[in-house]
């Protein structure tokens, strides 16, 4: 059974009269990968700091693997690893000596452990250079390789593939699922890349207004902000096709590319495509259009400008499989 790796237990945290979080709760089990979604503003750098040991909270708890970050600061952020999203090394200095300096805040990281992680993140052809001239892929994989010197159980990354090159992203993700694989690692991100956290994450928590509106599966946010399906159709006269079955069957329609995305289920499919040949269209292909988590998530928002509505639009509060607390 999964072990609970990181417990957020009822944060909150205020700037004078703004409210960063409020009574904000997550879970996380070992192995776990969880991508954090919210609109600017939501509070989830906040949250990243106060994470990453920067800021505390003003109430509630946080603990690593059972540490808490009150009865033991400095436990909880030796089994922590922060990539923020602003990155910050000395560039006189090469890659391989930046490290060094990141080794030495840690106790008994050897030069093996550094040569390991260099590997890891493919760092081996830039590692003796100066990191002012590193292009802006490899500087965000020496970021995660620092933070990773120290074995963290927990890695938090914040635009976690900002400046990456496609073939550094697969890499990434690779290698991060790999790590949680093993139950060696447990990982928070937020990216803009939802593409990449719908393929990488086993589950997203929404915030908005700085409390957590819900936390599932991915499947589950794109079930949310489905609303109705939509079939998408190959069709010879499209503009005529779409006035004719708007005015016939008045269900929303988009032409786009010169298809038709149309607002229906697939019980509908046969009678559209009976009245189009009645009509004398040719269709030549009709299928239903898979909605992508990002689609769902700007759906979601776009339905409440202020963030997605927590009465009407909330995610199950999922945990991670096989936790046993």
């Amino acid at each position: 059974m999964a072990k609970l790796a990181l417990a957020i237990d009822s944060i909150s945290k205020n700037y004078g009269d703004i409210v960063a979080l409020h009574n904000f709760s997550l879970e996380i089990v070992s192995g776990e990968i969880v991508g954090l979604l919210g609109p600017t503003g939501a509070g989830k750098s906040t949250l990243i700091k106060i994470l990453g040991g920067l800021v505390m909270p003003d109430k509630g708890n946080v603990s690593v693997c059972g540490t808490s970050l009150y009865r033991d600061f400095e436990g909880c952020m030796s089994i922590v690893g922060v990539v923020p999203d602003r990155l910050a090394f000395y560039d006189y200095l090469s890659g391989y000596e930046n490290l060094k300096v990141f080794a030495s805040m840690y106790p008994g990281i050897t030069k093996d452990r550094i040569n390991d992680v260099i590997a890891s993140f493919c760092l081996q052809e830039y590692i003796n250079d100066k990191v002012s001239v590193y292009p802006a892929g490899v500087l965000k994989r020496l970021a995660i390789a620092s933070a990773m010197l120290h074995s963290p159980r927990v890695l938090i990354m914040d635009e976690a593939f900002d400046g990456l090159d496609p073939v550094s992203i697969v890499d990434l993700r690779r290698i991060l699922k790999k790590l949680c694989a093993q139950k060696t690692l447990s990982v928070l991100v937020t990216s803009h890349q939802m593409g990449e956290l719908e393929r990488m994450c086993d589950r997203v928590a929404v915030m908005s207004g700085g409390e957590l509106l819900g936390v599932g599966a991915v499947e589950s946010l794109k079930a949310l902000g489905v609303g109705k399906p939509r079939q998408c159709v190959k069709v010879d006269r499209p503009d005529d096709a779409a006035r004719y079955l708007n005015e016939s069957l008045g269900v929303g329609i988009e032409l786009k590319n010169n298809e038709l995305l149309i607002e229906t289920d697939q019980a509908t499919v046969p009678k559209i495509v009976n009245m189009l040949y009645a009509r004398g269209h040719f269709v030549y292909e009709i299928k239903q259009i898979e909605i992508t988590l990002e689609e769902a998530y700007y759906r979601l928002l776009r339905s409440n400008p202020a963030g997605v509505d927590p009465e009407n639009a909330r995610l199950p509060m999922e945990r991670g499989n096989g936790y046993n607390g």
